[in-house]
């Protein structure tokens, strides 16, 4: 037990779960806007971070810092309380429920996901599979990501929610990104950017198939002053490799390093208003970035930290059409981009994988898992 006081619970029943993974809580923000709720975690370190970072409401019942994907007795405390006071519970990470009497039986369950399934998501296919069946309804994100969900993992198609990416929503708004482009242009003019330079961004994933960890620092190290470049690591990124990447940042006057929660105030959501061209990986990043139409450039790691092709199935003709950063080429990134710019995007292209990744990809997500979270009956 923790000594501080829970704060009370939500009045309309919805609480979301995020264990210790605080960083997922930017994807939950936009539905909160909309239907309220209580962020749960496992941890007075998460709770802390919750309230700080997101300024959301959120309840801490146990502290339990080393909790990670796996829900266990020791955190029988927290599922009893759902169990008596939540109506639906929302997961944005497939969470195993080694003790069985833990999963929760009289809310609906909802596993949104956390990002864009680009990765081997489901992993270990007997595991994950089993583990996702224990939710009452999951999201598709797009035609692609649905039929591969009932061909190679056997979710009945009466569970899987026609529900696309939220946290899009408000930049795909037009009338938003704009006012958004105008504020935080302001403060990276305030930073050093420049009328004359192009925004780049470079926001990779951090851990598994990442630029992060080579390929990534020689961006930063060769991006030439024409460009001024946006550096924002996944919030998971190890602290040594953030350190490194922010005291490199400091040494480019065309470099600016924007973690999470950065005392500027500048989003995800500003970072892509802004950029003229984004560089990543397999981070949600990219998956979400064909949504805007800008120019993408796919960056490469090396040796074991190098992404298969076949973890881009669902957008490959996009990453075909797009440029490539890798340990070859990246000293002349600076030239790559401005190529990239040059050549713009074929909206066709575009266009056709849009339909084919995504539901609801015009900036009406929130509203559709808003309305079905709060009418989808449990699942018997």
């Amino acid at each position: 037990m923790t000594n501080s006081t829970p704060q009370p619970a939500a009045e309309n029943g919805i609480y979301y779960f995020l264990g210790n993974i605080t960083s997922h809580a930017l994807h939950l923000i936009p539905l909160h806007k909309l239907v309220g709720g209580t962020v749960v975690v496992l941890s007075e370190k998460a709770k802390k971070e919750i309230e700080k970072t997101y300024h959301l409401p959120v309840l801490c019942l146990q502290d339990a810092p080393d909790a990670n994907l796996e829900i266990n007795s020791q955190h029988a405390e927290t599922f009893k309380y759902l169990e008596e006071n939540a109506k639906q519970i929302i997961f944005y990470e497939i969470f195993k429920f080694n003790d069985r009497s833990l999963v929760p039986k009289k809310p609906v369950t909802f596993f949104l996901t956390h990002g864009n399934m680009l990765k081997n998501y489901m992993g270990d296919q007997t595991q994950r599979e089993k583990s996702v069946k224990d939710y009452d309804y999951i999201a598709g994100l797009g035609p692609f990501m649905k039929n591969k969900f009932m061909s190679e993992n056997k979710i009945p198609e009466n569970k899987i929610l026609d529900i696309g990416v939220a946290r899009t929503d408000d930049i795909l708004n037009g009338e938003s990104q704009t006012q958004r482009k105008v504020e935080t242009l302001n403060k990276l003019r305030r930073n050093g950017l420049t009328d004359k330079q192009t925004v780049v961004s470079y926001m990779p994933t951090y851990w598994g198939d990442s630029s992060v960890y080579n390929t990534g620092l020689k961006v930063v190290w060769n991006i030439k002053k024409e460009h001024f470049l946006i550096v924002r690591l996944h919030p998971q990124t190890k602290k040594v490799l953030q350190i490194i990447y922010k005291a490199l940042s400091m040494l480019k006057k065309n470099v600016l390093f924007v973690p999470n929660g950065n005392k500027l105030g500048i989003s995800l959501e500003d970072i892509y208003a802004i950029s003229d061209v984004i560089i990543g990986d397999v981070s949600s990043v990219m998956f979400e970035a064909i949504l805007l139409k800008k120019p993408l450039l796919f960056a490469y790691g090396s040796g074991t930290h190098r992404q298969d092709e076949s973890t881009y199935d669902a957008i490959s003709t996009i990453v075909s059409n797009s440029g490539e950063i890798n340990e070859k080429n990246v000293g002349r990134i600076s030239s790559i981009i401005s190529e990239s710019v040059s050549n713009k995007i074929d909206n066709k292209i575009w266009d056709k994988t849009i339909g084919e990744t995504f539901f609801l990809c015009g900036g009406k997500c929130t509203e559709k898992i808003a309305e079905l979270v709060q009418s989808s009956p449990k699942q018997v």
